[in-house]
């Protein structure tokens, strides 16, 4: 589930930072539309960046946000700016709230959507995208809010639903650690249902020791975006193996994309790219190298992958997948609520610390926090609720039951890692 409009989403991340940490300091809400000066029509996905916070959001499917920043003043600068229009920079004392704000276009007319097989080599083309999406992402560690969904089916019927505000966090590289397990999900507060006998029945895939509950794929979505950065059609070296063919292109705010098809024995589908400043849009595409939980093993499945672009540097905002294996149909959304920009260090005790404690987190459930942040249920919420009640289940006193505990009872209990969470939660 995600939440159905991103102006909550800045709210929800301060709101759950008082919450944490007590501030008291005054909280000022900054919101605005962003619109196209010439042709009035809103503009989704501009940029919101505050460069004394260092700290972004971006602006929802109606052009609108809305952000609740504390220990602010009248001289800070607000920052937006969208691909193709020029950058507007506003002080603070300038600002009102609510306020229209007109980005203006550098393009003056349309160009007719042709690809041309003259135009560029189209090997060439996706290896400049992926050179410059490899020199431009951020190496060290950082982090962002986020806010994860998962559920399972079988026979049609919901048999498991997590969901969890928390954080993503990018660990940076250690030599002696996978690739792949270096970009976590942390949950803060999560909703946990997970004791519906069919699906219980997946603990017998389960391989870490001690481990009496299937594991949250809260990190599973990261853990397929690093694949595809490292061995995927993200890495300038394995791409190279891939088989690209044009399929077509479209206009995005007066800006051209193609829409390039690759295929390799691994991942099949599409990448959307901009033409003239060679950005990663997005990734459509079926893989089978997508990590499952229930099963402890990669398995086939759908993924959408989209980015956005701060400062060149490439950051996802939003990853789903899914798949059906065995009869059993799994969903997982994830989408990143707002990304801080600055860097930070990590010790190699603090990145083990925090690699392994995924597998174990200790679970909060705060009713009243969900209820303020303006979190919309689930779309099918009820469904799964009456699923649950069908097996003898009661949603909300699942999601009690499993609060102020560690997930797996029986699991090492990893606390070094949430001193770690809590101190770099500072970071904003």
């Amino acid at each position: 589930m995600i939440l159905n409009k991103l102006v909550f989403s800045t709210l929800l991340f301060f709101s759950f930072l008082n919450i944490c940490f007590s501030q008291t300091n005054n909280v000022d809400i900054i919101s605005g539309t962003i619109i196209d000066s010439e042709l009035k029509h809103t503009l989704e996905g501009a940029t919101i960046y505050f460069p004394k916070l260092s700290l972004g959001t971006y602006s929802d499917e109606n052009g609108k946000f809305s952000i609740n920043i504390s220990e602010i003043n009248n001289n800070d600068e607000i920052v937006i700016s969208h691909l193709g229009y020029s950058e507007v920079r506003l002080k603070l004392n300038l600002f009102k709230n609510g306020e229209i704000i007109k980005l203006s276009s550098k393009n003056n007319e349309l160009k007719e959507v042709i690809i041309s097989s003259k135009e560029f080599n189209l090997r060439n083309f996706i290896a400049e995208a992926v050179k410059k999406y490899n020199q431009n992402k951020r190496i060290n560690p950082h982090i962002a809010l986020a806010h994860y969904t998962e559920t399972a089916k079988k026979g049609g019927n919901y048999i498991m639903y997590m969901e969890s505000i928390g954080y993503s966090l990018f660990l940076g590289t250690n030599l002696n650690a996978s690739s792949y397990s270096n970009y976590k999900f942390f949950p803060e507060n999560s909703k946990i249902a997970n004791q519906h006998k069919e699906w219980k029945k997946y603990k017998r895939y389960v391989k870490i020791e001690n481990a009496d509950n299937i594991l949250p794929g809260g990190s599973s979505n990261l853990n397929l975006l690093r694949y595809f950065e490292t061995k995927g059609i993200l890495s300038e070296s394995p791409f190279k193996k891939y088989k690209f063919t044009k399929d077509s292109s479209y206009y995005k705010n007066e800006n051209l994309v193609y829409i390039i098809h690759f295929k390799n024995k691994i991942d099949e589908g599409n990448i959307h790219i901009y033409k003239h400043n060679r950005e990663i849009l997005k990734i459509k595409c079926v893989t089978s190298i997508y990590w499952s939980t229930a099963f402890n093993k990669r398995v086939k499945a759908n993924a959408l992958i989209n980015f956005k672009y701060f400062h060149n540097s490439p950051f996802i905002t939003k990853i789903i997948t899914d798949f059906s294996y065995k009869k059993l149909n799994y969903t997982n959304n994830l989408e990143i609520l707002i990304q801080k920009f600055n860097n930070f260090n990590l010790t190699n005790e603090d990145y083990w610390a925090l690699n392994n404690y995924d597998t174990n987190p200790f679970i909060k459930y705060n009713p009243e926090q969900w209820t303020e942040l303006k979190i919309t249920p689930h779309s099918n919420y009820e469904i799964i609720q009456n699923d649950f009640h069908q097996n003898g289940h009661n949603l909300y006193e699942q999601f009690k039951n499993s609060s102020d505990k560690w997930y797996s009872k029986k699991s090492s209990k990893n606390e070094k890692a949430i001193i770690l969470i809590k101190n770099l939660k500072n970071n904003f």
